[in-house]
């Protein structure tokens, strides 16, 4: 079974350019607030998002480099590239390797960054299409908490995961209601 990149670019494309337009209906004050302890802000979040889509691609040019390992176990990715999205729950992760930690704590973006950050990463996504299509199919990247990815799977879940965080959006929007 073969992934179809251009239609996760156009996924991805789409919720970004969803949040990039949401981005600009807050106030700089509105975006930089926290729920509190532990909590994201809007600015935390489109950082995350810029971050974790950076990650993927950087994890895409290891295959296409033959960095990972060919054939490797990979249940996990091929759950989610079959499911087509990550679990509708919200995911607390506990024990962060120090490798990537920089992607769970990040820095809140002002308005304009986190827009242009978006910006960047449609742009990114975009160059990556021929890339992931040329990239051999066996050749494998392992994620600290998920399997074995291919170019694809790296691919496709860089869209889930811009895609899961419209759930955390829609917690923060109801929080900013209440305050």
């Amino acid at each position: 079974m073969g992934m179809n990149i251009d239609l996760y670019f156009e996924k991805y494309k789409k919720t970004a350019e969803y949040l990039m337009n949401e981005a600009d209906k807050y106030t700089e004050n509105e975006f930089l607030t926290s729920l509190g302890e532990g909590q994201w802000s809007l600015g935390q979040m489109y950082h995350h998002i810029a971050l974790v889509t950076d990650k993927c691609l950087t994890n895409i040019d290891g295959c296409g480099q033959g960095l990972g390992k060919q054939k490797a176990f990979a249940l996990g990715p091929a759950i989610f590239s079959t499911m087509g999205s990550f679990p509708p729950i919200k995911m607390h992760i506990k024990k962060i390797p120090d490798s990537v930690s920089h992607l769970y704590h990040p820095e809140p973006k002002d308005i304009h960054q986190a827009i242009t950050d978006l910006q960047q990463s449609i742009e990114k996504m975009k160059q990556y299409i021929p890339i992931v299509s040329a990239i051999e199919k066996n050749q494998r990247i392992e994620h600290w908490a998920g399997g074995w990815f291919t170019a694809a799977q790296w691919y496709q879940s860089a869209e889930m995961h811009i895609r899961h965080h419209l759930r955390q959006k829609k917690r923060i929007d109801a929080y900013l209601k209440k305050i």
